[in-house]
């Protein structure tokens, strides 16, 4: 078993082509079979080396004709998530354990650390129905009509996670690809501004977020999704757990 570690901060390209050289590597030693495990992340920094059309996807092309390989994807945001937009607006859970751990850091202290990370700009939501979130004017948006603190960002950060995403969508699918999804009561799929109940009232609005059942508390399925992808179920198993189930490493 060999590991590949990747700054989650970093640009999915370029934690492909480091992906690249390790694989590269491995086949020099005489590696005769490649299976992917690949989870959340992992599996875009997997299928943007295979869509590179470079040396990545002519070092797919071997690892698919060699007997046994193949690519399992845990959990992976294919059409991104929703938690991006959460952690760039001061409302995912994580943010607020952070704040009591460090009490001389609030929440807009953590946006603004977060905010440049291209790993996590390319996590946004990238969905045909979903908004363009490359748009600072949908940013600003939110920010004016909630008359939060935070800063935007990164305009130029943003718009390479749109290469990307132009990158990933036009990947094709592929035999040896498979999908395991998790399963929890709630997924955030999509948000709303609404009314405050302010006394005295006010035209600030709160931002709420709508959730399905169909995810796994991170990823929803249909943003999990991959045609031509057969894809599987763990029953009860949160996004983070879905690489340290046992009870399903058999179907792994």
């Amino acid at each position: 078993v060999a590991t590949f570690h990747y700054p989650n901060d970093q640009a999915i390209a370029k934690s492909a082509a480091s992906m690249g050289e390790h694989l590269r590597a491995l086949h020099a030693k005489g590696v005769k079979k490649v299976a992917f495990v690949a989870h959340s992340m992992g599996g875009l920094v997997v299928r943007s080396m295979i869509a590179d059309q470079g040396a990545g996807a002519a070092l797919w092309q071997r690892i698919s004709r060699l007997p046994g390989s193949r690519f399992l994807m845990l959990g992976t945001p294919n059409l991104g998530s929703y938690e991006a937009v959460r952690w760039l607006t001061g409302f995912n859970p994580t943010q607020a354990k952070l704040t009591l751990l460090d009490i001389t850091h609030g929440t807009d202290d953590i946006i603004d650390l977060v905010r440049g990370y291209a790993g996590l700009l390319e996590l946004l939501p990238f969905a045909p129905r979903d908004p363009d979130f490359t748009d600072l004017t949908h940013w600003q948006a939110i920010r004016e009509s909630t008359e939060a603190e935070w800063n935007l960002a990164d305009a130029a950060t943003l718009k390479e996670a749109a290469v990307s995403w132009q990158r990933l969508r036009a990947a094709p699918a592929d035999p040896l690809m498979c999908y395991v999804a998790g399963c929890q009561p709630a997924t955030v799929i999509d948000y709303r501004l609404v009314s405050r109940e302010d006394e005295p009232p006010s035209q600030r609005k709160k931002l709420e977020f709508i959730a399905t059942a169909s995810g796994d508390g991170t990823v929803s399925w249909d943003s999990g999704r991959l045609p031509g992808v057969p894809m599987w179920y763990v029953e009860d198993t949160a996004h983070d757990a879905l690489c340290a189930q046992p009870k399903a490493f058999p179907g792994y």
